[in-house]
């Protein structure tokens, strides 16, 4: 190997590793190593990225088949009233989260989560924490799936929140334990949850609150209005599902091997000019 290709070698290992150090015996760094890895990782997460939005396109797209045609029978399912009753939900419970109010939560909770929800803000009681929540701003609430039934209390849908808000854990005096936004210094943070609703008679409970995008994956149907059994009617939905999350894999892998094919041919191109 001659000079200059090991000169190159040299720079190209010094850029790429050097960072890597400042973040050694605790400390943080100076930032240098996150902006690597972040390029290191960038055609990976943008054919992630492509891949999720796809799915979320797909999933509201049959959500909205559903809720168009069962509102015509059932005003329950009215897209605009949905979205705004889980942002009311949403911001109702926060309040009531941040204040410790298991009694009043329970009213907003289906029976199915109810014990989960406040076994988790028991230990919040018993710790005398209280995690508060604040300057909520919803910038978007989409219906990503919904299921329609013929026994109305088997009726879901799941609404995917975005947003931002202030999220901290403090004594009952005020005082500051934690921060808990998407820096360590700072109490803000990104809203981005899919929360799941069950119908119990004529209101919408929650039922669950996850914030990975699984939510995406299974399917929307009706039921109460198909000629088709509830188990064919699934097994059909779900298959259509999964050849369309086939085909949106494909094209996310493709957008991060075409990311990579090009660093290494940018690399490529930088090598022969040494």
């Amino acid at each position: 190997m001659d000079t200059r290709k090991l000169l190159f070698f040299t720079i190209v290992a010094t850029v790429f590793c050097s960072p890597l150090y400042a973040g050694a015996g605790g400390t943080k760094g100076d930032g240098g190593a996150s902006l690597i890895v972040i390029l290191l990782l960038l055609p990976y997460l943008i054919g992630q990225a492509t891949y999720i939005y796809l799915m979320r396109r797909r999933s509201k797209s049959d959500a909205w088949k559903v809720l168009d045609k069962a509102k015509n029978t059932d005003s329950a399912w009215n897209y605009e009233k949905l979205a705004a009753h889980t942002e009311k939900v949403f911001r109702q419970l926060q309040n009531f989260w941040s204040e410790n109010n298991v009694d009043d939560s329970k009213a907003y909770l289906h029976k199915m989560y109810t014990h989960e929800y406040c076994r988790i803000l028991h230990k919040n009681i018993r710790k005398g924490h209280f995690n508060r929540i604040s300057n909520i701003k919803i910038s978007r609430v989409d219906i990503v799936q919904a299921q329609n039934f013929i026994d109305d209390n088997k009726d879901m849908f799941v609404a995917h929140i975005c947003g931002i808000m202030e999220d901290k854990v403090v004594t009952k005096s005020g005082q500051l334990i934690r921060n808990q936004g998407d820096s360590d210094d700072s109490p803000s943070r990104s809203i981005d949850e899919y929360w799941f609703f069950q119908r119990s008679g004529d209101d919408w409970l929650l039922r669950d609150i996850k914030k990975k995008h699984c939510a995406l994956f299974d399917v929307s149907v009706d039921e109460e209005n198909s000629v088709v059994v509830q188990e064919e009617l699934m097994r059909v939905a779900r298959a259509s599902k999964s050849r369309y999350a086939f085909i949106a894999f494909l094209v996310g892998c493709g957008i991060t091997t075409a990311g990579y094919l090009g660093y290494a041919a940018i690399f490529g191109a930088l090598f022969n000019l040494f």
